[in-house]
């Protein structure tokens, strides 16, 4: 008994004082069997230079403090149902298998086809290309839901939202992102969330307007330190008519090297509430298009080193059937005019009950081609003047 007591204190003296658990590492490529789970006791994961497939029908669950790396051009593609859940003190780690990680190390999380029971919850994405990709080609419906989560240090994007419909059906990618953070994607013309809409009509659908409908949701959350924060755009066809692409409320954009957001295209009509856009290099928000026509409600605007809100509206199109709304907005301290609109098309154009305040040039500004309905704002030391150009004014 007496060498058997000796022989256990010598493999205890022998232990490391602060004794950590080694986790396996598993590899992992083509088509993930359905009803896999994968844990912090398997991790890392490892998808090497090929990818890794959750197909239609299958459910891939990942559990909190899992971590997955992956290898250059690798992806994770889901399909099915990805059920990412983790917490606030142990998050899911997507990230590169670099000893020295840097942002495109590897490619993207795909979300496509029949995904739209997947969630990621308190997942960090980190040193990808694209980051998170949602696709819905023509006649599927997408709607992902994305919470706390952290998106950094990519190349290209942070979520990258692709809709596209053929003929006469319309598709829409309408994930929901929410209190969520994307910072430091650059190095490629990052931007934290690009959102694209590409639409064709044939000769049988012109007989009637159809409309595409993509009603994502970006709220509650936070953009920092990108190349560009929030790009959108439509090119659809004169009788497809997008209602909305990603609505975006109570959110923070700061520190970009251009615009805070921008959108462009035909039938672009989010609605933007809530929001705080400051200390970008560029506008507040740059609208291009005489059928882009947001409302903006609610937000306060300032420190951007270009106009509050710029909107070159075009020539006056008769297929508009909606008015922008700019309503009880605090516009203040930025480069170039509070609102700045050029074009026949800004005549579809309400600003009312907004503060506009503090510019080196106007408060409003048009170039006095278009009758925009402006009422019950607040003007205060602004240089140049508080409002020029509006026909009639």
């Amino acid at each position: 008994m007496k060498h058997l007591m000796l022989g256990i204190m010598a493999i205890f003296l022998l232990l490391p004082a602060n004794p950590q658990i080694i986790c396996a590492e598993t590899p992992v490529s083509g088509d993930i069997p359905d009803g896999s789970v994968w844990s912090a006791e398997g991790s890392p994961y490892i998808i090497p230079t090929a990818s890794a497939w959750v197909r239609e029908g299958t459910v891939l669950t990942i559990t909190a403090g899992t971590e997955i790396r992956f290898g250059s051009n690798a992806s994770l593609i889901v399909e099915g149902t990805l059920l990412a859940r983790g917490n606030e003190n142990t998050p899911i780690h997507f990230t590169s298998d670099q000893a020295e990680p840097r942002s495109g190390d590897w490619a993207k999380i795909i979300f496509q086809k029949e995904c739209s029971d997947s969630v990621m919850q308190w997942c960090i994405v980190e040193y990808a290309k694209e980051g998170i990709f949602v696709y819905a080609d023509a006649g599927r419906d997408l709607t992902p839901a994305f919470e706390d989560c952290t998106i950094r240090n990519n190349s290209y994007t942070g979520f990258w939202i692709i809709s596209y419909s053929e003929g006469c059906i319309t598709t829409g990618a309408g994930p929901a992102i929410n209190r969520c953070r994307i910072e430091n994607i650059r190095n490629d013309s990052g931007t934290a969330l690009a959102v694209y809409y590409e639409g064709r009509t044939k000769d049988g659908c012109f007989t009637r307007p159809v409309s595409g409908r993509l009603e994502g949701t970006f709220s509650h959350s936070r953009i920092f330190n990108c190349d560009r924060g929030i790009f959108m755009q439509s090119r659809s066809g004169t009788n497809l008519k997008v209602s909305a692409l990603v609505d975006i409320t109570d959110t923070d954009i700061s520190h970009t090297d251009s615009d805070a957001v921008s959108m462009e295209g035909r039938w672009v009509y989010p609605a933007i509430s809530g929001c705080c856009f400051h200390n970008n290099k560029g506008n507040g928000i740059h609208i291009t298009g005489s059928t882009a026509y947001p409302s903006v409600t609610n937000s306060l605007i300032t420190g951007n080193t270009g106009h509050g809100i710029y909107w070159n509206a075009g020539t006056y199109n008769t297929y508009i059937y909606q008015t922008a709304f700019f309503t009880n907005n605090t516009i203040c301290g930025n480069g170039g005019d509070r609102i700045h609109a050029e074009g026949s098309g800004a005549q579809y154009l309400s600003v009312h009950n907004n503060i506009l305040a503090g510019s080196s040039n106007y408060g409003f500004f048009s170039d006095g081609v278009s009758s925009p309905s402006i009422s019950h704002n607040l003007y205060w030391n602004n240089s140049s003047g508080d409002v020029r150009g509006c026909k009639g004014m």
